[in-house]
């Protein structure tokens, strides 16, 4: 039965026609494709975190001699955050912090 079915035409054409995407996704497995992209995606965020505190380090020294720029900045951090949460405890702190 399944050599009638594999020896019809439909099928012949339906194979050929196929052809090209059975052969990129075996190349694609064969190519460890997912396992780099994941080992890219790691390695980015893992870089991602120095840039960030260097970006932020480097803001922090810019906005110190800017009291009004650094609060227009640090008020919409406060207000969005829940009152009496640790976050905005934190955040005040980091204010206060930053004025002495």
């Amino acid at each position: 039965m399944f050599d009638d079915i594999k020896s019809s035409t439909a099928f012949q054409r339906f194979k050929r026609a196929t052809q090209p995407i059975h052969s990129f996704i075996l190349k694609f497995r064969r190519d460890w494709s997912l396992t780099f992209a994941g080992m890219i995606a790691y390695n980015l965020l893992v870089a991602l975190v120095p840039m960030a505190i260097a970006t932020l380090g480097i803001i922090g020294l810019v906005l110190r001699r800017r009291p009004v720029v650094q609060k227009s900045l640090t008020d919409p951090f406060v207000t969005s955050a829940p009152s009496g949460t640790f976050s905005q405890t934190v955040i005040q702190q980091v204010d206060i912090y930053s004025k002495v």
